[in-house]
């Protein structure tokens, strides 16, 4: 969720690929809003074949999200590591920002779907992706890249293993942290919730991704975007080979908090989000890098393109994007109670081009300064009544 800053130091070759991950996570953002209009319009009216249409494209939009998130604080960090330490106070104010006080206008702009409690008891995707940077600005400094891979990939397999074989007592606080932390197959404790930690997996595997990439130089930038390729494609691969497995699978015997049946889904459903199941992970994260791969390509060899800039200026500004969209869909959108109209694709597009002006006006305008919650300024003065 945090915005990129480059700085002067940073090699054009270099400023062209951040601005190619920042297209791709403004091409995330569409997703989203893409996702919240489906939420806010489409779902109300019971329009069930559109929905469906359009399912299968929006399920995209938060492994693609979080993948891209990876990726910078994996480039930032491996572009700015003499001054890593300003960039890790940079980014920290800005969880604890998306944490406190960016919460509030979120928790109610849920408030006309959920009520003002069940928007309370909500673990939003705000609070995981915030979760996610605190932890990478301590581990990705500390942990070499194939190690931070492994430990995503070990992070996710036990949190699978946690969420399919323990069950805590009803109403327990271990109840709790579990379905916080690594999701539930049965009631939840949540309205709803993204858990924390097999997400934080794919982040954690996807700022080794990042910084891979920004460590490229002159002509194995294309060798790299071939094993991006390459990567998308295992890994899409993987995931039709074991959802073509479930008839093999389904002779699993139970296990110990879900059914075979109900195992089964999660485990090669292409549709199980929350918590992310291994086929539904593995098919979007492959799709994800293509996308990745094609934004890195377009800002390389036609920088200047409308698209690009415009997809770069959502990515940049995607924290306040973020914030802005759900009062769009999910409080203006859904109070109306509009009725159908076949041409709501151009309502969309409306509403997505009236999020890309307020983009373009607050970037002019250098909101991200108030984006803080003064955490830099907190460590500065510390360090000079300490020095």
């Amino acid at each position: 969720m945090q915005t990129s800053n480059p700085g002067p130091g940073i090699p054009g070759v270099q400023r062209n690929r951040l601005m190619g991950l920042d297209a791709a996570r403004g091409a995330a953002m569409f997703l989203v809003c893409l996702a919240h209009f489906q939420n806010g319009y489409l779902q109300p009216l019971g329009i069930q074949r559109v929905t469906e249409l359009l399912s299968p494209l929006t399920r995209a939009a938060t492994p693609t999200f979080i993948l891209i998130s990876g990726f910078v604080l994996g480039f930032l960090y491996a572009t700015n590591q003499k001054t890593f330490d300003r960039t890790r106070r940079n980014l920290v104010d800005r969880a604890l920002f998306l944490l406190t006080v960016a919460r509030v206008p979120i928790v109610f702009a849920h408030v006309p779907i959920t009520g003002f409690r069940g928007a309370l008891d909500i673990v939003f995707v705000t609070d995981t992706i915030a979760v996610c940077v605190l932890v990478g600005t301590v581990v990705v400094p500390a942990i070499g890249m194939r190690a931070r891979a492994a430990l995503g990939v070990l992070l996710y397999v036990g949190s699978v293993l946690v969420l399919l074989l323990w069950i805590p007592q009803e109403g327990s606080v271990e109840r709790f942290l579990k379905h916080l932390l690594v999701g539930h197959r049965s009631h939840s404790v949540f309205v709803y919730s993204f858990p924390i930690l097999p997400w934080l997996a794919v982040y954690l595997v996807a700022t080794s991704v990042g910084e891979r990439l920004a460590r490229l130089r002159g002509a194995s930038e294309r060798t790299g975007f071939g094993g991006l390729i390459g990567l998308g494609s295992l890994l899409l691969a993987s995931g039709v080979l074991l959802w073509s497995l479930r008839s093999e699978l389904a002779l699993l015997p139970a296990f110990a908090d879900t059914s075979p049946r109900s195992a089964l889904v999660f485990l090669t459903s292409t549709w199980q989000k929350l918590p992310p199941g291994p086929v539904y992970l593995l098919c979007y994260l492959g799709l994800a890098l293509y996308l990745v791969t094609a934004s890195l390509w377009l800002a390389r060899a036609r920088p200047d393109a409308a698209l690009l800039k415009m997809f770069a200026l959502l990515g940049r500004n995607s924290l306040i994007v973020f914030v802005a969209q759900y009062a769009v869909y999910y409080t203006v959108l859904y109070s109306l109670h509009l009725p159908y109209t076949q041409w709501w694709p151009l309502l969309f597009a409306a509403s997505f081009l009236a999020l890309v002006l307020f983009a373009a006006g607050w970037q002019r305008a250098n909101g991200q300064r108030l984006l803080t919650v003064g955490y830099p300024g907190l460590v500065a003065r510390a360090g000079r009544v300490i020095g």
